[in-house]
């Protein structure tokens, strides 16, 4: 099996720098043979061009879109089957391809961190298996809300796209869009599971939000009121 490793990118070069400084495919065991980069229609666009290699495949949208929307385009590029999602200026743990080899992968399920470095903690949330009916029931706690607020994943690319179909035009810029697929992902009747010895390095970073207010009032209220409105 291949993994397809996908970053968006939004005026990112000098992250980008750090994440291919950490030799990935080599590091992978074999499961990484590709680097997938997508830029938001960005200025560094250009200087991202040196780092295109037969590995590294350069995107960059033909408009400026949004967190979502550059997300869904960065997976639709990705050759493989499977995609792991990062932030730009998220760094993987590579003791996790050790783990990932000895999980029998199932293409209705996300396999997500336990704990973004150094204080995003999901322990609570360690091994478990999440549906729809968790998320709602457990919306409001602190740890759930984060974690479904977070997308760097693993992620079957052909059920990641199906999902993506659904994505409403009037969500896509918001802070917490991650927060809004997921919500479909789950709702769609998939899952995501928390793996235990997943970890990864997590910079807090400004500047690439919008105003949302409303919009995250929406966005948690799908989540509050979803078995009201089936």
């Amino acid at each position: 099996m291949n993994i397809s490793l996908a970053f968006t990118t939004y005026n990112s070069v000098l992250f980008i720098e750090n994440q291919l400084d950490k030799g990935y495919i080599n590091a992978s065991n074999g499961l990484i043979d590709e680097i997938v980069i997508q830029d938001d229609f960005t200025q560094d666009y250009v200087d991202l061009q040196k780092y295109k290699s037969n590995k590294v495949k350069l995107f960059q949208n033909k408009n400026h879109l949004s967190p979502l929307l550059s997300r869904v385009n960065l997976v639709n590029n990705c050759k493989n089957d499977w995609v792991w999602i990062m932030d730009s200026d998220n760094f993987l743990n590579v003791e996790i391809f050790d783990v990932i080899k000895n999980i029998e992968l199932k293409n209705n399920t996300i396999y997500h961190s336990s704990f973004a470095k150094p204080n995003f903690s999901f322990k609570d949330h360690s091994n478990q298996i999440i549906d729809i009916k968790y998320a709602v029931d457990n919306f409001d706690t602190l740890s759930t809300k984060i974690l479904l607020n977070t997308g760097n994943y693993l992620a079957p690319k052909s059920e990641y796209l199906k999902v993506a179909e659904k994505i409403d035009d009037k969500y896509n810029y918001h802070t917490p869009e991650v927060l809004y697929y997921n919500y479909l992902w789950l709702s769609s009747g998939n899952l995501i599971h928390v793996l235990d010895e997943y970890e990864y390095e997590h910079t807090v970073r400004f500047g690439y939000f919008h105003n949302s207010n409303n919009i995250e009032s929406t966005i948690n209220e799908m989540y509050t009121t979803h078995y009201d409105n089936i």
